[in-house]
């Protein structure tokens, strides 16, 4: 059985725990390291049909040091290793991970992230370990070396997941990767912690109550594009009481406070940096907003509808194998700060077509996007690559 959130979902028996290392790029505050988090809690909790015994034995690695979600791991009781790199080509990091698998001997390597990755897969095949797995968590553009280093190292492992069909589709067009090695294995979340919580008083952070309350949440970088959110916000600004609630914190906050000065929003407009509330946050809104150029699996998007929350977002990679337009949320074309905010003023002006898109968002995240079926997923993946292993079937 897999215990996960109090539910339980029937998995195939074995005598012994299977050593899995989940190993990612770094555990700061991002989608990759709490999608890791949540998959070595879900793991550690997965429990054999006979015996009561647990099915996996889960160990998590960063290459870099530590960081804020190495200390959550810890304490649901997941042993964390953090090898300390200091940048991209800190190539002593090699010997940290080979001298890690040497001690702890896992049967399968699962990676996250490019350059956990490429790591993983040739520490990973140097030291014999029985099954690797690659995860690749973006569909971005930017990057071209990523794509190229993930084409270069991907036949050193069995498989490369991506979490969502955009990424699969990105990554055999744009990295040329063959079709046959791919699986698609969506990233999950606790939806009932979302869609349970209570309301936030969004007058304790100086937000009038009583005015349509518009949230978005994540890492404040350039991809995600905030700059047309807040044009939008300005064009609605002049029609109706409407204000925007901005969760989380990064590299972008500087300009973006200083374009909400530019575009006389600072009466709309509260950067409440990092928190822990967030899903109270979500609860005390009225529709969530995603503009973003491009995503993986956006978790913030599932969170807010868990939340019951309609969704406003980009027609974009990542968002739309989440929200299904006119049913739980809007899509517009990326960038157009036009059409989003004209978006958003449909949603906004009909509070009943909101609820409903709400709902319906909430229930497709229940039944696609839990925390349970994303281990589910996983626990399938990692019995078909190491039963692989132990035929001794070759890499295509």
């Amino acid at each position: 059985m897999v215990h996960c959130g109090g539910h339980e979902v029937v998995v195939s028996w074995r005598v012994m725990a299977r050593r899995v290392l989940l190993l990612v790029t770094d555990l700061e505050v991002g989608g990759a390291p709490f999608a890791v988090k949540a998959l070595a809690c879900g793991l550690g909790a997965v429990r054999c049909e006979r015996g009561g015994g647990g099915l996996f034995e889960v160990r998590v690695a960063s290459l870099a040091g530590e960081g804020p979600v190495a200390a959550q791991l810890r304490a649901a009781g997941i042993r964390v290793d953090c090898l300390g790199a200091r940048g991209v080509w800190d190539l002593r990091v090699f010997v940290r991970l080979g001298r890690l698998i040497a001690t702890y001997r896992p049967e399968l390597l699962h990676s996250h992230l490019v350059h956990a990755n490429v790591t993983g897969r040739l520490v990973g095949r140097l030291l014999g370990v029985g099954a690797i797995v690659g995860t690749v968590h973006t569909a971005e553009g930017a990057k071209r070396w990523h794509l190229h280093l993930e084409n270069l190292t991907c036949r050193l492992s069995e498989a490369t997941v991506c979490v969502s069909s955009s990424v699969r589709a990105h990554m055999i067009v744009e990295a040329g990767l063959p079709p046959s090695r791919l699986r698609v294995a969506s990233n999950g979340i606790d939806w009932a912690r979302f869609a349970q919580s209570e309301r936030a008083d969004l007058g304790e952070l100086g937000l009038e109550v009583g005015r349509q309350t518009v949230i978005w949440v994540g890492r404040l970088d350039p991809v995600k594009r905030v700059d047309v959110l807040l044009r939008a916000l300005r064009g609605l600004a002049d029609e109706r009481a409407v204000q925007l609630l901005i969760v989380g914190d990064g590299p972008e906050r500087g300009r973006l406070e200083g374009l909400v000065g530019q575009l006389s929003l600072a009466e709309r407009v509260c950067f409440c940096g990092m928190r822990q509330d967030v899903a109270a946050l979500l609860g005390a809104a009225d529709v969530f907003v995603q503009p973003s150029e491009w995503e993986g699996l956006p978790l913030a998007a599932l969170e807010a509808m868990a939340a019951g929350l309609p969704v406003v977002a980009s027609r974009t990679a990542g968002l739309v194998d989440v929200v299904a337009d006119q049913v739980t949320g809007l899509l517009t074309p990326v960038g157009d700060a036009q059409a989003l905010g004209a978006a958003l003023g449909k949603v906004l002006d009909d509070a009943g077509w909101a609820r409903r898109l709400g709902q319906a968002g909430r229930e497709r995240v229940r039944e696609q996007f839990s925390l349970e079926a994303m281990v589910a997923r996983h626990v399938d993946l990692y019995e078909g690559l190491m039963a692989k292993g132990c035929r001794g079937e070759r890499r295509g």
